[in-house]
């Protein structure tokens, strides 16, 4: 019933994986394993190998580097696929605000986030990861979702597909849930817990491909800007999280400048005009030209 893809780097994590989904499921699954030890492909182009050999209707995308602290999730899981309204994505973190500029699911106004997993950075005994439960524990409508856990039927993914033009491990689930979100409905599910054995690794290639992310969609990110009410604050802050991610991974100064321009002039465009923005963009300049030299 259940389809479970795996990109797997390391034999003791997905040992530990298998054992935990065997035990805690509760319906029929199968595991493919593809083993990126050996293949070194993206984690996009393996999602996808491992989507085309499952034979079930559902599917997960998994990092192995977790365990299940939930019984029968698998037929939770089942229940949110078969009820919710026009399920696209579907995970365990995620966020319900889509930023203009590029950003990963964790937008930085915690109004917005939804989310119900241990952490376990440290790695230290199993079930002893703190635990981040933000929103409320309802099913929740978002646009991005962190990919340690994304679920969704075969067909949504036959239609979207992982982006294989991404390289490395970074911005492929916010890839899939951006371009996913335009025809369905994203959701964050609670009741399902997880405990992931892992931190984020912001590097050049996690920039890159977040913008890629973000300018595949672009124009539906504005038209969801058109007659609703945007967030300035958190918009102005986002866009000073970008400056400082630009200074830290951008390839070179050229390139940050021309992208920070871009993002500048579009939030403009969408609610500061006039004298305004000639005062606003005088004093962002100068901050640009400080933060990004």
């Amino acid at each position: 019933m259940i389809s479970i893809i795996v990109c797997s780097v390391n034999l003791v994590y997905f040992e530990k994986l298998k054992f935990s989904i065997s035990k805690s499921i509760g319906v029929d699954y199968e595991i493919i394993k593809i083993n990126n030890s050996f293949e070194k492909l993206s984690i996009g182009k393996a999602y996808n190998k491992g989507g085309r050999m499952s034979k079930f209707s559902n599917l997960v995308f998994l990092h192995e580097d977790i365990v299940f602290h939930t019984k029968d999730w698998g037929l939770i899981l089942l229940d949110f696929l078969s009820t919710l309204n026009n399920p696209g994505v579907i995970g365990i973190a995620g966020s319900s605000y889509l930023p203009i500029v590029p950003s990963d699911w964790w937008v930085s106004d915690q109004s917005y986030l939804h989310m119900n997993f241990l952490s376990n950075n440290k790695e230290v005994n199993e079930g002893k990861g703190r635990l981040k439960s933000i929103g409320i524990q309802e099913p929740q409508e978002v646009f991005a979702l962190d990919g340690m856990f994304l679920a969704m039927n075969k067909s949504v993914w036959e239609e979207f597909l992982f982006d294989e033009s991404l390289p490395g491990f970074h911005g492929y689930d916010t890839s899939i849930c951006y371009r996913v979100s335009q025809k369905f409905q994203n959701y964050f599910i609670p009741g399902l817990l997880i405990e992931h054995f892992s931190k984020g690794y912001p590097n050049e290639t996690w920039l890159m491909n977040t913008i890629s992310s973000n300018r595949s969609i672009f124009s539906h990110i504005l038209n969801t800007k058109k007659g609703t009410l945007i967030n300035k604050k958190l918009e102005i802050k986002t866009y000073h999280l970008f400056l400082g991610q630009l200074k830290k991974y951008a390839p070179n100064y050229g390139f940050a400048v021309s992208l920070s321009s871009f993002y500048l002039f579009k939030l403009n465009s969408c609610f500061i005009s006039g004298r305004s923005f000639l005062i606003w963009f005088y004093f962002q300049f100068v901050y640009l030209k400080k933060l990004l030299k």
